[in-house]
Formats: structure tokens, sequence, C-alpha cells
């Protein structure tokens, strides 16, 4: 009994302790299992990881490459009622596809910028269709308020260029603004496709000698087939163009020069586009059959003409010549890299003499201009461009005579090359001289229209004094809308410039909607709103003090919110 029991005890251990280790052998191997596939798993979701990283970067490498196109329309209407549309408008910007992706940010800037300056440009169009308006309502003759949506501002970008080497885009810019016809103007632009900077004729040079009067005479040679139907100085206005203002674009391996419309001829001859082979610009004083015209045409730059406004910038460090006091004999001038003097003094050298002037604050180092102000006298004069402490811009003008130097007068503008392209100033060598100027009027800082003249007698620079200056455009007009010229108090306005004019009382409540222009003492030239009525007259300011009612003044900033007063 006690053998049995023992006996049946062993097999129970024995039993036991295989099914212990049958146990154990299982967990062991689903641990195993279960390691496997959690191994397995995560594989696969480093894998799928990896592949959504790649294609995340696959998408935002095609992102960097990418430059988004933009496209824009729309119709402005008038200013003061809201119901008549005034000007159309249209910007077109092209897709880009970069072949380098780093300069991407180098061009989306330029696309902003270029975006920028339409936005200010298609706003100062508006302005000017609104001042048409205007004048049709004041005059009677549109009763309705309506004439159509007549002025437009539209400008689309082509790309010419878009290479490894080169990103080249066209600007097509179609506008009409009264007038007979419409006109159409094209500017072009070449970036850099590796660095995306803005590429400038030099970067195409080998800056050799006489190189620009190669290329120059290259491209004349081109339209002296068709000279007749061109201005009679077009040759210098190209070699001027080329050497101080060059408008190109590459396409097909070729710099293509774009003469607008009026530049080289009248409107009807349109627009003329000479073009050169990028390889034969590694050799252009053999591309040209005459050289010495090349040459002359160069050489005639350095004097002022009417190709150049009359009106020649001298690089700093670089030696002129110029016959200054008409002699007969030519000067050397040379106003030094280092001719600026304590910030506020410049010094010009003459046949090697110096002379020092006092000139102002933030004097432009980059050049000084070498000017013929009137055109009949055999002299030529010299000038010296500050920008003011507060950009108050000056020109102050020389003359040499009996080998000393002496100024001759100032212009609270500046008369440079950059002034005459946009308009703001002009000199036909006439005498006289044409440019703006900031005044305090007898309620504002403004900026009005001036003339300076030389006198013949006295050898110097006077202003003109003026029965009514009339304001620029733009200036504060831009910023009225947002902060308007309200009467808070009641103005008597009057038909003329004169107190035995027939007047009437604006009540408070109204708008100015614009100031045309003043005598430059008591008088100002206005345009009210009352109501749906509106008003063109003249109102009365004395000591600050507007004429409220008849014979009775009060303090311009308590009649009118929102005065402009410069610093």
């Amino acid at each position: 009994m006690k053998r049995g029991i023992l006996v049946f005890g062993v097999i129970c251990f024995l039993l036991s302790g295989c099914g212990q280790q049958k146990t154990e052998e299982f967990k062991n191997q689903e641990q195993q299992n279960q390691e496997k596939q959690t191994k397995e798993q995560q594989e696969r979701d480093q894998t799928t990881e990896e592949t959504g990283k790649q294609e995340a970067g696959e998408q935002e490498a095609a992102l960097q490459e990418q430059i988004d196109g933009y496209f824009e329309e729309g119709i402005e209407k008038d200013s003061l009622f809201g119901k008549t549309e005034l000007l159309s408008y249209r910007l077109q910007m092209p897709e880009l596809t970069l072949a380098n992706a780093a300069i991407r940010e180098q061009v989306r800037e330029f696309f902003d910028e270029e975006r920028d300056d339409f936005f200010f440009e298609k706003e100062r169009f508006y302005w000017m269709a609104d001042d048409c308006y205007r004048g049709m309502l004041t005059s009677g003759d549109e009763e309705d308020y309506s004439w159509g949506t007549d002025w437009y501002f539209n400008v689309d970008y082509t790309v010419a260029t878009n290479d490894e080497q080169y990103i080249s885009l066209v600007r097509h810019e179609e506008t009409y603004g009264g007038g007979a016809h419409g006109s159409y103007l094209m500017n072009g632009t070449i970036l850099d496709a590796q660095t995306g900077a803005k590429l400038t004729l030099d970067d195409f040079l080998s800056g050799k000698e006489d190189e620009k009067a190669y290329l120059s005479e290259y491209l004349i040679e081109q339209l002296a087939d068709d000279a007749e139907s061109l201005w009679e100085d077009y040759a210098q206005i190209l070699v001027y163009s080329i050497y101080y203002d060059p408008n190109f674009f590459i396409e097909e391996n070729k710099l293509i020069f774009i003469f607008n419309q009026y530049e080289l001829g009248s409107y009807a001859s349109g627009p003329r586009f000479p073009e050169i082979p990028l390889e034969k610009l590694q050799d252009l004083e053999n591309a040209v059959q005459d050289k010495e015209q090349a040459v002359a045409y160069a050489e005639g730059l350095k004097k002022p003409e009417s190709a150049t406004h009359y009106l020649v910038e001298l690089p700093a460090g670089e030696k002129f010549n110029a016959d200054l006091d008409g002699d007969g004999l030519e000067e050397e001038i040379l106003f030094p890299k280092d001719g600026i003097i304590d910030g506020w003094e410049a010094r010009i050298i003459v046949n090697g003499k110096k002379f020092q002037f006092p000139i102002d604050d933030n004097i432009i180092e980059e050049y000084i201009g070498l000017l013929d102000l009137d055109s009949q006298d055999g002299k030529y004069e010299l000038a010296v461009y500050a920008y003011g402490p507060s950009d108050d811009p000056v020109t102050v003008f020389f003359r040499y005579q009996d080998g000393a130097m002496y100024e001759i007068g100032r212009a609270e503008s500046i008369f440079d090359r950059k002034g005459m392209v946009s308009g703001g100033n002009y000199l036909f060598g006439d005498g006289e001289i044409y440019g703006q100027k900031y005044i305090y009027t007898p309620l504002e800082t403004r900026v009005i229209e001036a003339t300076w003249q030389l006198l013949p007698q006295t050898d110097q620079i006077v202003e003109k004094e003026k029965d009514y200056y009339a304001f620029s455009s733009g200036g504060s007009e831009l910023w009225r809308e947002e902060r308007p010229y309200m009467l808070l108090d009641s103005v008597i306005l009057y038909e003329d410039c004169s107190r035995d004019a027939d007047y009437t009382t604006v009540e408070s409540g109204s708008r100015i909607t614009k100031f045309y222009g003043t005598d430059g003492k008591n008088w100002l030239q206005t345009e009210i709103l009352s109501g749906d009525e509106l008003k063109c007259g003249w109102i009365y300011v004395e000591d600050w003090c507007v004429e409220s009612t008849r014979d009775q003044y009060t303090q311009a900033d308590q009649v009118i919110e929102n005065l402009f007063l410069a610093g």
C-alpha cells in the first residue's frame, strides 16, 4: 500500500515536472512570437515613416521650386459718391518653376516688390481719373455722374527665359488716361538663376573701354534702314539709354533692347527692339562697322545736350573735360571720392585747383551734375545735390569763371536724371528750371510746382514768383479717404480769388475733397462736398485763421480736421 502510494506520488511528480516544462516552453515560444511581431510592426512603422518623410520632402522640394502666380482685377469707383466706375485694373504674374530652389526667397521678394509697385501706381492712376471726373462734375458737362469705365491700368508679366543661367521677365503695361489713344510700355528684368540677383548691363560686359559705345553702334546699325520714321537725334537718344538707362531682356540667347513708343520716334512709328546675340558681347569692337562714329556718340554724352535733358552726371572719382566758361578751352573736372567734408561741405577740383563749398546735410556722394541751364550763353554749370537733414532736398549750382568757382543759386529740389525720368523736374536749356518744392501754404505743408530762373544780367538763380501755385498730384491726397478733411465749422467759399467776389457759406459736416492750389499768401482753391452737391471756389486764410463767417475768423485746426503739417 505504501509502495503504491509512493509510486503514484513519483508518477505525479514526474507528470507535474513535464507539465511545467511544457508550459515554460509554450510561454517562451509565445514571447518570441510577440517580440517578432513587435519587431516586424516597428519595421513596418519605420518604413511608413521614412516613406512619409520622403514624400513630404519631395512635396517640400516641389514647393520650394515653385513661385505661385498671381492674378487680380477690379474696378475703382469715384471717391465722392461711389457710383461711377472710373478705372478698371488688372495684374497678372506668372507661375514660375525654379531650377535652383535656393533662390526662391530672392525671386519671391522681387515679385512682392513688383506687386507693391503695381498697387502704388494703380492708386496714383485712380486719383488722376478721379480728378478728371471731378472736373467734369464741376464744369457741368456730366449730369448723371456716369461716364463708363474709360480709364484702365493693366500689367501682365511674361517669362522670356527660365533656365539654369537666367530668369528673364518682361512687364507689359497697358494704360488709358484720356486723350486720343492709350499707351503701351514694356520693361525687361533679368535675374541670376543661381543667386537671384538682379543683373545690369554691366554684368554682361567685360568692362573694356568704349564697350558700350560699340554696343550702341551695333544697335543703331539695325535701325538705319528705318531712320526716316524716327526722331532726328534717335542715335544720340539710343546711346544715352545704353549708357544710363538700358531696358532689355534675354530671349533665345540674345539681349533684346526695348525702346518704347515716343522714345526713338512718334507714337505712330511704334516701339523698336534692336538685339544682339550673347556671343557677340565678347568681341563688340569687331561687331560694329563704324567704330569712329560709335566713339563720337559716346564722347557727346559727356556734354549736356537735348538727348540728355541738358544734364550729365559726373561719377565721383572720374575726370571729365568740358568748357565751363565758354572760352573755347576745356577744363578738367573732378569730384573726388573723398569730396564730402564733415558731412555737409563738398570739394570740387577744376584744372587741379580745389574749391570747397558749404552745401547741406546728406550730400549725394556718388556724383555731381554738369548742366547747361541756358543753351544760348555758351557756358556750363556744375551742381551738387543734398537731401538735407530731414528729406529737404536742395540742388546748389556753380559757375566757373576766370579761374574761380562760385555759387550762383539754389533750388529746393534735386535735378538729376532720376527726376527727369520720373517727371519731377525738367531742364530745357531755356534758362529756366522747372521742379517741385515743399512750402508752408496758408494751411498746410504742400508740394508745389515751382520755377527758378537764371538771370543773365547777374548770373544768379532766383525763384520766379507766381500768382498761382498748383499743388503737385498725389502727395497727401492719397490718404484723404482714410483721414478726410472734415469741416468742424462753417467756411466762406468765394467764386474767385477776391474778397469782392460772390460767395456762399458752406456748413459744418461737409468734406473738403481737394485743394487745387494757392496764391502762396492768403487764398486756397478748394473743392467741397456738401451733401450731394460738389462746390468749387476759394477760401480765405489770414494768420492761419480761416474765414468761417463773413469777416470773422477761426483758428484753422478748429475749422478743418486732419490738416497736414510736416515738422
